[in-house]
């Protein structure tokens, strides 16, 4: 299982790397992925798979080997499995065929910037993520029509009537902490899917509405790990999918 994973998370950074000039990336992305040194790759072993594994990687320079950092962690996805996110191309051969949709309770597959955190608390000085200290006026925009979809807002700064629909945050026990996966936000398409964070579970066999989740402990010893120095990453894929790419 251990040489899995190594194999794994090598193959996925090339692919990464080699994939950016077939591949209709925004550039500002294109730029993050060649230049960061930190990765959370997070495998599951299918597509319909409620549970992965969450492994953190680094390297010296964006040219480097990576190298794994702690042991792999235990999460929780999507109640419905995954789905593809739109950064990664299909390969022929993939199993899943499905896109990411607002309500699908699927986790989107790809690779995405991570940040900012956010929590319950007014800051973290443990944190090198920028801070974002929830309150009951925080939402974050699930209504597809919205000029702010995808987007937390602090609903007493926001006319009511430009959003219809959305999380609220606070009232939300699994985001006393947490950080944003930054899915859907560059170049924002609407009903794609919204609102997809890295945060606390509720315990080990309960899914999510499509975000990543952990327990407390395992989640603080991530964020405090990340840095944004090092252009943190999530690439989140079911095992399978190496596979196809290998035969294609």
């Amino acid at each position: 299982m251990k040489k899995f994973y190594i194999s794994f998370v090598t193959f996925t950074c090339l692919l990464i790397c080699n994939s950016l000039w077939a591949m209709d990336i925004p550039s500002a992305t294109t730029t993050v992925l060649s230049q960061s040194t930190q990765l959370l790759l997070v495998t599951a072993d299918n597509s319909n798979s409620l549970t992965a594994i969450l492994q953190r990687y680094q390297r010296n320079h964006p040219s480097a080997s990576w190298s794994k950092v702690g042991a792999p962690i235990a999460v929780v996805l999507g109640k419905k499995g995954l789905a593809w996110g739109g950064t990664i191309a299909k390969p022929a051969a993939a199993e899943i065929t499905l896109d990411k949709k607002e309500g699908d309770s699927r986790t989107p597959i790809g690779v995405f910037a991570l940040g900012p955190a956010f929590g319950f608390a007014p800051g973290d000085p443990q944190l090198k993520l920028d801070y974002l200290a929830l309150t009951p006026y925080s939402v974050c925009v699930d209504d597809q029509k919205s000029t702010y979809y995808n987007q937390i807002i602090d609903s007493s700064q926001v006319a009511k009537n430009s959003w219809r629909s959305g999380e609220q945050m606070h009232e939300v026990p699994g985001y006393k902490m947490g950080a944003v996966i930054q899915y859907n936000q560059v170049q924002t398409k609407p009903g794609a899917g919204s609102c997809i964070f890295l945060h606390i579970w509720r315990d080990a066999n309960t899914g999510t509405a499509g975000c990543v989740a952990t327990t407390a402990e395992n989640l603080k010893e991530i964020l405090t790990w990340l840095d944004p120095r090092k252009q943190p990453m999530i690439a989140i894929f079911p095992a399978h999918y190496s596979a196809a790419m290998t035969k294609s």
